[in-house]
């Protein structure tokens, strides 16, 4: 009998299941209203004729799908004021043309520069499409070591002649960017100033005071001190490599 009563109500909980197909098929549209409702789209295929203006004077015009792509991103980006946005596609289907894309809407919308960090073996890749769509762009390619060095004078230099108008890439090669970082030591310098006699060993001779500086912490003023415990000058400051205050932890 208890055999009979489990076999029937194994039948009972089968007969409730439905295919993930069937599923979708009699409740998505109740779902799709349910989810709509609770998380509205930020972009619901509505484009911009603005956006829409701008990419169709570039030299070559992204698809209507790749175009419908970069309304959803600069809706986002411009419109909600979020810091990032991700385009999911697949090979192929034009995901650097629809970088580019948005980098040229972006312009128009007042931000004068683009920076693309690409796989080294795309950085020359991104530049031959970037000059072959967009008008009177600018391209620098920065892959090396000593890259984001070369980024910081480039700034400078077009900070104090801002003759073009046209848009600005910087491609930087993303592996040979990670072999050298441009990072210079924030110490502070604590004078000291020591009394001392002008003839070593002799405490009957006159004394005169002599100023010595040491590297110090900036935020709590912890002396640096070398692996032998001696405060270290200035001049002689590790950059090897990053250093921290041993007191308070702060980045040097």
């Amino acid at each position: 009998m208890s055999a009979t009563a489990e076999t029937l109500q194994l039948d009972t909980d089968v007969s409730n299941v439905i295919p993930l197909s069937q599923f979708v098929s009699d409740f998505g549209d109740g779902l799709l209203e349910a989810v709509t409702r609770q998380n509205p789209p930020v972009y619901d295929g509505t484009p911009d004729p603005r956006r829409d203006a701008v990419m169709e004077v570039l030299k070559r015009k992204p698809f209507p799908a790749q175009r419908a792509v970069v309304q959803a991103v600069t809706r986002l980006l411009v419109d909600e004021a979020e810091q990032a946005a991700v385009i999911n596609a697949e090979m192929g289907t034009g995901k650097t043309m629809m970088a580019i894309c948005t980098a040229a809407v972006l312009h128009a919308e007042g931000y004068r520069r683009t920076l693309v960090i690409a796989p080294p073996h795309l950085v020359y890749k991104w530049r031959r499409e970037i000059l072959e769509t967009v008008p009177n762009a600018r391209v620098w390619v920065l892959n090396g070591p000593d890259t984001l060095r070369k980024l910081l004078q480039l700034r400078t230099a077009l900070e104090q002649t801002p003759t073009h108008r046209g848009p600005e890439f910087f491609i930087m090669g993303r592996v040979r960017m990670r072999m050298g970082f441009h990072w210079k030591p924030a110490y502070a310098v604590r004078n000291v100033h020591v009394r001392e006699h002008t003839e070593r060993g002799n405490d009957e001779s006159p004394t005169f005071v002599r100023t010595v500086r040491y590297a110090a912490c900036p935020a709590c003023g912890t002396t640096v001190v070398n692996g032998d415990g001696d405060p270290v000058p200035p001049e002689l400051f590790p950059t090897e490599r990053r250093q921290t205050c041993r007191e308070c932890g702060e980045p040097l």
